[in-house]
Order: structure tokens, then C-alpha cells, then sequence
């Protein structure tokens, strides 16, 4: 066999092994592409969403983008070829939404939004730095806000050198300890002195850890209050209030009685009423930092009034409660907010690209 025999094999057998792997892209991109076809009339407006097939830590559109309103593609970015044209949309919308779970996603995500000449809404870029170290740097120092003190450590640090690790980045006992990509209370524990900190170490999983300041928010009756507010193209909206004598309230395990209630309903009827305009005011300005067009806060008001930030990102989940006297004001409040997310996304679908 020649040269020139062996090289045009070569060459073929190079244009096959091309083929074989374009083929294997286009497969795996048309995989990664789930769509929600459009059942009603008229003409849809088409939603390409961006997620992950890391599981947790993204935002939930289910109940808003209904298939009799929207025609939704739902890319996983992972398995998405790059060299492949984006599919038809009037808007783009990034659910990708825990740095800590999906760094990598968000870096694929931002190059695909990139590519995108419709409107991008929670860019990636935002929500790379809504993290919990990214929100105490970017946060802090804003009027009538208070960001809790925040590190991130590793276990063998703590462990070798425990409160020196500690005091070194500003931190006190008692305080919160976290594991990182866990949320709903998993994993987080407070630690009230250094002879428990050992013990609590062997408890968390992971390698690293976050260190947070315990503040210390009870009202005259021992009890903690939690809000959550979400934030749609900057404005806030109220979503609920939890109240519990434990440190770590969330709505599914608090303690909601008659007074609590009627707080609820207050703050979901009339939430600017219920704050006031200074809080008010704080929640906008973090809304204007945060730089996310759909994300929530959670938190609470210290004894001063301000707005004391336990998490904001666009990982929250509004879901629309059952209709009930005791859950009307709150399925009130999630449909608000559900209203106000389709007609942001409505007016940026008629903008020109």
C-alpha cells in the first residue's frame, strides 16, 4: 500500500470517526432539550429555560409557565452541544440558582445565554454571585440591611485550630455552622461553645463548612420570626412568615397560632403596611444589588428595624397553597406573585431583539 492509499484511508477513517461524534452531539443535545408543548390557542410565548442535571438548588417555574400559556423548552446544560443553534425563544430564562451545587453549569449556562438574542432574565452571571459569601460582600453595607458574618472553612482547619479559625475571620460562639449545597435545615446546626465543636464536626458531611454569626433576633416572647419576600424585576412581594421558638424556623415545622396568623395575613395583605417604609426600602435596594430579575429572601428585622438577610437567591420555590380560610391570603400572595412573573416575562418577550 502507498502513501497516498494510506493517507486517504486515514483521512476516511477520520471523516468517519467526525460523523460518528457529530452524530453522538446532535443525539445528546436533542436529549438534553425537554419541551412542554403549547395546548392552547394563539400564538405562545416561547420560554427556553436553562437548568442542570445536578439535582437540587434551581428555580421552580412549574406552576407559573403552564403549557396552556407557554410553549417551555427546558435545556440541561450539561449535555447541550455548543455548536448547535439554540432553540426558538422570546425569552430566555436561567433557572440554575445555587453556586455552591453548580459553579460548573452556571459557567456553561453563561456561554449559552450568551449566544441568545432574546432577553436573558437571572443571568447567569447573577446568580453565580448570590451565593452566601457572595451576598455578605455584596450586601454588606447597604442602608437598613444587616448581612450575618460568614466564612468558609475547612473541616481539618476547625478541627486543628477551633476557635482561632474562627475568631481570625470575626466569628464568636455562639454561632451557625452549614453544610455546603444543603438546604431546608439540613445539615445546619448552632454550636453555643467551643467544647461542642468537635462533636458537632463529626456530625456534618463534607469537607468544608460555613461558619455564620448567630444573630440573635427573638422578639419579648422568646419567639423567631422568619420572612420571605420574593423579588420579581425589583419590586418585593410578600410570600410568608414563619414564627417558632427554635432558632431555625421554617414553615413547614412552625409554630402558627392565632396571633401568628393574623401577623400573616397582615404582611400578605398589606406588606408594606406591615414593614414599614424603611424595610421596604431595604428589600428594593437589595433587590437592585442582587441583580436578579426572579429571587427570594429570606429573613427578619432586628430590634433597630433592619432587614437581617439569611438567604437570597432564586432558589426559592412559591407554590400555590389549596384554598382554605387560613391559607387565603397566602394563596393570595403566591398568586401575585406568579402574575407579576408572567408579565415580566410577557413584556420582555415583545421587546425587539
Amino acid at each position: 500500500m502507498d502513501n497516498r492509499t494510506q493517507l486517504e484511508l486515514l483521512a476516511a477513517a477520520e471523516a468517519q470517526v467526525q460523523r460518528i461524534r457529530a452524530s453522538l452531539l446532535a443525539a445528546s443535545s436533542a436529549r438534553a432539550a425537554l419541551v412542554q408543548p403549547y395546548t392552547g390557542s394563539g400564538t405562545p410565548i416561547r420560554l427556553l429555560q436553562l437548568g442542570s442535571s445536578i439535582p437540587g438548588g434551581h428555580t421552580n417555574t412549574d406552576q407559573i409557565f403552564t403549557a396552556d400559556r407557554y410553549e417551555v423548552t427546558t435545556m440541561l446544560v450539561e449535555h447541550w452541544n455548543l455548536t448547535q443553534p439554540l432553540p426558538a425563544h422570546d425569552v430566555l430564562f436561567n433557572l440554575i440558582a445555587d453556586p455552591d451545587l453548580g459553579t460548573a453549569p452556571l459557567a456553561i449556562a453563561r456561554a449559552i445565554a450568551e449566544r441568545s438574542p432574546r432577553p436573558v432574565l437571572n443571568a447567569p452571571s447573577a446568580s453565580l454571585a448570590a451565593g452566601r459569601m457572595g451576598n455578605r460582600e455584596n450586601l454588606t453595607g447597604l442602608p437598613d440591611v444587616r448581612t450575618p458574618r460568614i466564612a468558609r472553612l475547612s473541616k481539618r482547619a476547625l478541627a486543628t485550630l477551633g476557635s482561632a479559625a474562627l475568631e481570625s475571620r470575626g466569628l464568636t460562639f455562639p454561632l451557625l455552622l452549614r453544610a455546603i449545597g444543603f438546604h431546608n435545615g439540613e445539615h445546619f446546626v448552632k454550636v453555643e461553645g467551643s467544647s461542642d465543636l468537635d462533636a458537632t464536626l463529626a456530625t456534618l458531611p463534607g469537607d468544608e463548612l460555613y461558619a455564620i454569626e448567630f444573630v440573635d433576633c427573638t422578639d419579648a416572647a422568646g419567639r423567631y420570626w422568619k420572612y420571605r419576600a420574593m423579588l420579581v424585576d425589583g419590586i418585593p412581594y410578600p410570600a410568608h412568615l414563619a414564627v417558632s421558638r427554635r432558632w431555625n424556623v421554617h414553615y413547614f415545622s412552625a409554630e402558627m397560632g392565632e396571633e401568628e396568623q393574623a401577623s400573616q395575613r397582615r404582611y400578605c395583605d398589606d406588606m408594606a403596611g406591615y414593614l414599614g417604609e424603611r424595610a421596604m426600602g431595604a428589600l428594593a435596594t437589595i433587590a437592585e444589588r442582587l441583580g436578579l430579575d426572579y429571587a427570594g429572601i429570606d429573613y427578619t428585622l432586628d430590634d433597630r428595624g433592619d432587614v437581617v438577610v439569611f438567604e437570597a437567591n432564586a432558589a426559592m420555590t412559591i407554590y400555590v397553597p389549596d384554598s382554605g380560610n387560613s391559607l387565603a391570603s397566602r394563596r393570595a400572595a403566591a398568586l401575585r406573585i406568579h402574575d407579576a412573573v408572567r408579565a415580566m416575562v410577557a413584556q420582555r418577550a415583545a421587546s425587539r431583539p
